[in-house]
């Protein structure tokens, strides 16, 4: 049995929340060592990391962790999605957005800022 996502019980507790997401995707709960309370974490230049869970052509496909209604400002480059069952991608990134070097919200901002975590499953 897999477990649902988690949301941020704060507001500084994303990295740890997404990093527990991460795990939680990857791995049944039997699996789960109990030490641990191919997944992306992504950064944005405001430093609220992102659980990225798949991608295609065209979009990034994410969980925040963060409980958002609205996105303001993005003209369609950033998108709430129905996350539904608790395990799902909640927000999806215009592939070509996120990659800039500019530092706007939900882009990586220039090469010697950005910071990712690569977790994956090797079993």
């Amino acid at each position: 049995m897999y477990s649902p996502f988690h949301y941020q019980i704060s507001e500084y507790d994303c990295v740890p929340t997404a990093i527990t997401n991460a795990i939680s995707f990857l791995f049944h709960r039997k699996e789960i060592p109990p030490w641990l309370s191919g997944i992306f974490i992504l950064t944005p230049r405001d430093e609220h990391y992102l659980m990225v869970t798949a991608m295609d052509e065209e979009w990034i496909y994410c969980f925040d962790s963060y409980r958002r209604q609205s996105i303001r400002g993005m003209k369609g480059m950033v998108r709430l999605i129905d996350g539904g069952d608790g395990r799902s991608p909640n927000l999806k990134i215009r592939r070509d957005w996120v990659k800039q070097d500019q530092l706007k919200r939900f882009c990586l901002g220039p090469m010697q800022m950005r910071e990712s975590l690569l977790i994956w499953r090797t079993s």
